[in-house]
């Protein structure tokens, strides 16, 4: 089964969640993966303006070395990851996460972008 392409998947359709989706650019050498679209959420959790910035930008060494390996097994394997927990990673772990990474092809097939969602929780399980 073919990959969905970016042309595929219109913002507009879920526009309830808009703030919290990334769509990263997988380029061919480093920086491997860019921010093409960071939402406010994003943004707001590393306290910085991500689009355009390579991913990983603002996290510590560790975890920009896991989020780019993430992605790239996103791109490789050109399969869905789902991971959740808590936000220590940006210093705020009295919130927790859910994320979701889909690939998108390119017009050959292979992982052109990645989109992601990622949504913030209280302690209570309900969205910030």
């Amino acid at each position: 089964m073919a990959l969905p392409q970016r042309p595929d998947i219109d913002p507009a359709d879920f526009p309830a969640p808009l703030q919290n989706i990334f769509l990263l650019n997988v380029h061919d050498g480093e920086p491997w993966f860019s921010y093409r679209v960071a939402g406010s959420k994003l943004s707001w959790l590393l306290r910085r303006p991500l689009t355009g910035q390579p991913l990983g930008t603002g996290l510590q060494e560790h975890h920009r070395r896991a989020a780019i390996t993430r992605a790239r097994d996103v791109a490789l394997a050109q399969e869905p990851r789902f991971r959740s927990g808590d936000l220590g990673w940006c210093d705020r772990d009295y919130l927790d996460f859910e994320e979701l990474l889909l690939p998108l092809a390119g017009p050959d097939g292979s992982t052109a972008m990645i989109l992601g969602i990622l949504m913030v929780l209280d302690p209570h399980g309900l969205e910030v």
